[in-house]
């Protein structure tokens, strides 16, 4: 929870994030999504989190400076955070978009988020997950349509090949 609460600095201090309360339901049991809520409002009631209609932020960012837990694990996978980061943010563009599939990930960006949430699924939200499934979905709908084309082309190229022979026999 306070790994996806926190903005981390480029160059400056990490601060505090706004996050809405669907992205920070990251499992995919049914079941958990109670005792996640039950963990935020005691947060809440201690007054390290607040809470908004929709939202969670911490309360206060002395917490993200000076809880060394916290620093530790946010140095402990920067870059991860900061990948992640970019997939909650692209998964909300997405869903914005009505699902748009020209904001799905392709290619070598694709392969580095599928790469890296093989051992984070349960970090995932739901959105999240749905966007990586999503843009996979259509990646491989892209190579069989491509694959197919290819293949068109060569039987269309075969064709051409056994007339243009059959042409020439008979010419022969």
């Amino acid at each position: 929870i306070f790994l996806r609460l926190t903005e981390l600095g480029e160059g400056t201090q990490d601060t505090r994030r706004r996050a809405t309360l669907d992205e920070l339901i990251t499992t995919r049991s049914v079941q958990s999504q109670p005792l996640i809520e039950s963990v935020l409002k005691t947060l809440a009631d201690r007054r390290l989190i607040t809470t908004g209609q929709d939202t969670a932020e911490v309360a206060h960012e002395a917490l993200i400076r000076e809880w060394p837990t916290l620093r530790r694990w946010l140095d402990e996978d920067r870059a991860g955070l900061r990948l992640h980061r970019q997939l909650t943010q692209d998964a909300q563009t997405w869903a914005r978009l009505n699902r748009d599939e020209g904001a799905l990930y392709r290619g070598a960006r694709l392969a580095q988020i599928v790469e890296w949430a093989i051992e984070r699924d349960d970090q995932l939200s739901a959105l999240e997950r749905e966007f990586v499934a999503t843009s996979r979905e259509q990646a491989e709908r892209e190579a069989a349509e491509r694959e197919a084309q290819q293949r068109r082309e060569r039987e269309q190229l075969q064709r051409i090949a056994e007339e243009a022979e059959a042409r020439r026999q008979a010419e022969a």
